[in-house]
């Protein structure tokens, strides 16, 4: 057997193992009448589990519920009421439980719920692949659908009961200031510095200071002309009213934003998909942020170099 193989084997292996230590010491220390909810994904992802849990309290005769999630999202995951407890997993015993998990199909048992995509897990001489078992025609209600689904609720519970933070107060500090987010850990495709910052100016031109959401992480951009501000998840959510408007990738923090009712322009880039062909996502006003909460101000743009002139007029004036 090649040695590489090998050593492939023997770390997933090693995950598998850990992932049932976590496993099982989840399952043995688990209260009665409570339900431990796995959300392994992003920060969108989490919020719209949370907001769901209140729905699975009732359908399911739960008294209490302990969302496990990556630990920086555990501050996030306690703004919600409807959870009793939260548990925050590095990384690496995300991934370890993903594997248990995934090889066992426990996708809802010892009153343990994993809360994303079902898969299957196969191995072969490069990498190790988690395949996504998906539910359903991917049109721009099936990642809402599919959530309802992992938590095996019906399609009306949103209206019945979803329940979101209560909305922050506004700080007048920022009434006369636009936050722009230039850039987003896992959205496909890109918008030019250039752009961002031929909108800046133009937005300074009309009388506002224009932040950055800045934390100095490696996949960020901090457009000249900009204030940089560091923020937790939290504290962001805590300035969503704050804003006169955030300017931004599509991505889980303007999730976190439009829980906060603030004012929302979302920028959807084109990209090219594993074929190499030319992708865009749909910008219309049924995006998620709508659904979460109705938002009236939202503004959702595709982006296309060719459009860009055209594109920064509109964004600009609806501020």
């Amino acid at each position: 057997m090649d040695n590489v193989f090998q050593a492939r084997i023997a770390a997933l292996a090693e995950k598998y193992l850990k992932g049932e230590e976590i496993y099982n010491a989840l399952k043995e220390n688990r209260p009665e009448g409570m339900d431990i909810i796995i959300n392994p994904q992003h920060i969108g992802d989490t919020l719209w589990v949370c907001i769901f849990l209140d729905a699975y309290k009732k359908k399911f005769g739960c008294k209490q519920i302990l969302a496990v999630v990556p630990e920086y999202q555990t501050e996030l995951a306690q703004l919600f009421t409807q959870i009793d407890d939260v548990l925050g997993l590095t990384a690496e015993e995300i991934t370890a439980l993903q594997t248990y998990i995934g090889f066992n199909q426990l996708w809802y048992s010892d009153h343990i719920r994993y809360g994303f995509f079902h898969y299957t897990i196969s191995l072969n001489n490069s990498c190790v692949f988690f395949n996504s078992m998906f539910m359903g025609a991917r049109d721009h209600n099936f990642m809402n659908k599919s959530r309802r689904d992992f938590l095996e609720l019906d399609d009306d519970c949103i209206k019945n009961g979803a329940i979101a933070p209560n909305p922050p107060e506004s700080a007048s500090k920022y009434s006369n200031a636009v936050m722009i987010l230039p850039t987003a850990r896992t959205q496909q495709g890109d918008i030019p510095e250039s752009f961002w910052k031929k909108m800046v100016d133009m937005i300074k031109d009309k009388g506002y200071e224009v932040y950055c959401n800045y934390n100095n992480l490696p996949y960020e951009t901090l457009v000249e002309g900009t204030i940089p501000l560091s923020t937790k998840l939290v504290e962001l959510y805590n300035l969503s009213r704050s804003f006169k408007r955030f300017i931004g990738f599509r991505s889980g923090i303007l999730d976190l934003i439009a829980l906060g009712e603030g004012n929302i322009t979302c920028l959807h880039p084109t990209y090219m998909d594993i074929d190499g062909m030319v992708m865009e996502r749909d910008a219309n006003i049924y995006d998620h942020l709508y659904q979460l909460n109705s938002l009236e101000s939202l503004q959702a743009y595709q982006y296309r170099p060719e459009w860009e002139d055209e594109l920064l007029k509109a964004i600009v004036e609806n501020i």
